[in-house]
């Protein structure tokens, strides 16, 4: 990679390398073999100063698509004493279907070591060989702590005397360029959402998450009027929470986290099925917000931010969580496959219209509403999304017309699964639902959503990617 010192602008790290990646194919069993597709993955950064405490994005850009999901990964070089305790990274990193780009995330970690001129060097690396491939990324932490210290990009150690990732006669880096005058009225940094609430909580629960900085989460659960708080240790946490009355039988309680990066969920269980939500950010729940549409047949149970609607007939279970209210866009379904149906309000009392389906040209209809409570209940059975063999394909669900508080149900195969239909400028199209890294869990994943898939049981749930 090349830089100017004379122009005081940091080096680009956009140079492309090609990278042979295992593409899981989504509707593969559990046991099939990765296909193996080429792919050309680079940086969309260029290197960059941070914070302690702060966080950013970080682009990676894909060229060569396949239809399948492309999985890459990294490797960390540190310089000037970071340690793997100065940050933490995002979990899974992935390239989704007809992507052109992902974006994860670093967070630094702000402590009270007074530790100026660390780097962190990243590549992104094959799975397959783990060999690095193009050129690094290179992040240079501005220490908070003590005096401060101008270090300048080439006086950081790597070892040989030469700056992070030259070649002893390589150019030095650059000095970083100097910080502009504040704005009068700046726009608020972006922090990391702290508190993570589950919207409904009763009986066992399993939470999946992880760390923000990759040490612990703080639990704190209330059950039967009584509090109690806890320090969960690890990077990716997968832990049990029990809310029972003295004969077993579930309560509902609350449950909130804090120190969890994005993209965690729960479930709890049922009689014979689960239910799976997102762990959704506190300030999402701060507003006016809306519960889930009520309608009969259907027993829902409420809890301070959730409903937990249970299909009398079918028996199938879904966690509906409080929803902002007044948000802009129409509902979607966060994922979508095979067939399913749809419950909700029509705004005018009449209708909605509804464009789904898992073709290139969307299927549309208008759907009645019941003409005394103005609610829309429909089954949905898109002949494209569903093929003679039973197999499914993965599609999208739009509404419009309709008020908030919709939810819809996914079946074909196994027990039906439940979820929210959510506002466009809800969703969060960069976020990543933690992976449990179980062998029996397929992981589905869309922009708006994943959808869970228990191998062995046919339990399935859809963890939708909510704003945090």
């Amino acid at each position: 990679m090349s830089s100017s010192s004379g122009s005081g602008r940091l080096a680009s790290a956009r140079a492309v390398g090609r990278l042979l990646v295992a593409a899981l194919a989504l509707g593969a069993s559990a046991g099939a073999a990765h296909a193996q597709v080429d792919v050309e993955v680079s940086w969309g950064e260029s290197d960059f100063s941070i914070r302690e405490g702060y966080s950013r994005g970080l682009t990676v850009l894909a060229e060569g698509q396949s239809e399948n999901q492309a999985w890459f990964w990294n490797v960390v070089t540190h310089h000037g004493g970071a340690t793997e305790d100065d940050y933490a990274f995002s979990g899974v990193w992935v390239i989704n279907p007809g992507a052109r780009q992902q974006v994860v995330y670093v967070r630094t970690i702000d402590d009270d070591l007074d530790d100026d001129c660390e780097v962190v060097e990243v590549r992104l690396t094959s799975p397959l060989t783990g060999n690095p491939v193009g050129d690094p990324l290179r992040i240079r932490i501005i220490d908070n702590d003590g005096v401060a210290v101008d270090c300048g990009w080439g006086d950081v150690d790597s070892g040989g005397g030469a700056p992070p990732g030259g070649g002893g006669g390589g150019p030095s880096l650059p000095e970083p360029e100097s910080e502009p005058e504040p704005d009068p009225d700046p726009d608020p940094p972006t922090v990391p959402c702290e508190r993570h609430i589950a919207p409904y909580w009763h009986g066992e629960a399993v939470l999946v998450l992880r760390s923000a900085n990759a040490r612990s989460v703080e639990v704190e659960a209330t059950c039967g009027g009584e509090t109690a708080s806890h320090t969960e240790f690890g990077e990716l946490i997968i832990r049990e929470a029990h809310c029972m009355d003295a004969d077993g039988a579930p309560r509902v309680g609350s449950l909130t986290v804090t120190g969890a990066e994005p993209g965690g969920w729960y479930y709890v269980r049922g009689d014979r099925n689960v239910a799976v939500a997102p762990l959704m950010c506190a300030s999402l729940l701060e507003g006016e917000t809306v519960e889930a549409t009520a309608i009969a047949g259907v027993t829902a149970t409420r809890s301070a931010h959730g409903t937990l609607v249970r299909h009398d007939t079918a028996g199938f279970i879904g966690i509906i969580p409080d929803l902002p209210a007044g948000r802009e866009g129409s509902l979607r379904a966060p994922f979508w496959r095979g067939w399913g149906g749809l419950v909700g309000r029509a705004a005018n009392g009449e209708y909605v219209d509804i464009s789904y389906g898992c073709g290139i040209v969307p299927l549309r209809q208008r759907l009645s509403a019941d003409p005394d409570t103005g609610i829309v209940s429909a089954l949905l059975r898109p002949s494209n999304c569903k093929s003679e063999d039973g197999r499914l394909f993965p599609g999208g669900l739009s509404v419009s017309g309709m008020e908030d508080g919709g939810w819809y149900w996914l079946s074909g195969t196994g027990i039906p699964a439940a979820a929210p239909l959510v506002r466009f400028s809800l969703l969060d199209e960069d976020l990543i639902a933690v992976d449990p890294l179980n062998e029996d869990v397929k992981v589905h994943r869309h922009r708006k959503g994943t959808l869970l898939e228990d191998t062995r049981t046919g339990l399935s749930g859809v963890v939708p990617h909510l704003d945090d």
